[in-house]
């Protein structure tokens, strides 16, 4: 466990390069952040999170810490077949550490805004997270929820110790293109 200056890590005067390379030399392996709020700012698309930029930038994974309290209920959201295998695995791995129980949640856009063939690849996935779970000796529930993914996401982490998601490399927030990664990092009842 090692404590690191926030000025040899910050993203507005620490370039990502070496942002990367201090956390490797140091040998850090999972960076954990305090919770700050999102900027007007971001959330408007002016600027991008400097919470984000860091997540960018770190190259190891990330934990916003917002309570002290023990991991016994792991929530993982999973919403492309894409990265299902390293965002899984990551959770499984938590789980495992920590005697947690895992859930998986997969959010369906609204069955309105695609065809239902274009949502298949989306229904496989809690299988697919099922069938991991059992090859690291974890039995998973899973969540099939339909709706704003963002909105879903937190209202099922507020029964959670902490939410694993992946993220995106968007940089900035849009309102055509809402960086979902960015809005949980932030606002999400759990850690994340």
């Amino acid at each position: 466990l090692m404590s690191l200056p926030d000025a040899e890590i910050a993203p507005g005067t620490v370039s990502a390069e070496d942002i990367a390379l201090r956390l490797s030399q140091k040998d850090i392996g999972l960076l954990v952040l305090e919770s700050k709020p999102l900027g007007l700012s971001s959330r408007l698309g002016l600027r991008t999170s400097a919470r984000k930029k860091l997540l960018l930038s770190a190259r190891v994974p990330v934990i916003i810490a917002r309570s002290g309290r023990p991991y016994k209920r792991i929530l993982v959201a999973v919403g492309s077949q894409d990265s299902v295998n390293t965002i899984s695995v990551i959770a499984m791995d938590v789980a495992n550490l920590t005697g947690a129980s895992l859930t998986a949640l997969t959010v369906l856009p609204p069955s309105l805004s695609k065809g239902e063939e274009a949502l298949r690849p989306l229904h496989e996935i809690p299988k697919r997270v099922r069938d991991l779970g059992r090859l690291h000796g974890l039995e998973v529930e899973t969540i099939l929820a339909e709706g704003n993914p963002i909105k879903q996401i937190r209202a099922h982490a507020e029964d959670y110790d902490l939410l694993v998601v992946g993220h995106s490399q968007q940089k900035r927030n849009t309102i055509f293109t809402p960086d979902t990664s960015m809005y949980l990092l932030h606002s999400t009842p759990c850690s994340v």
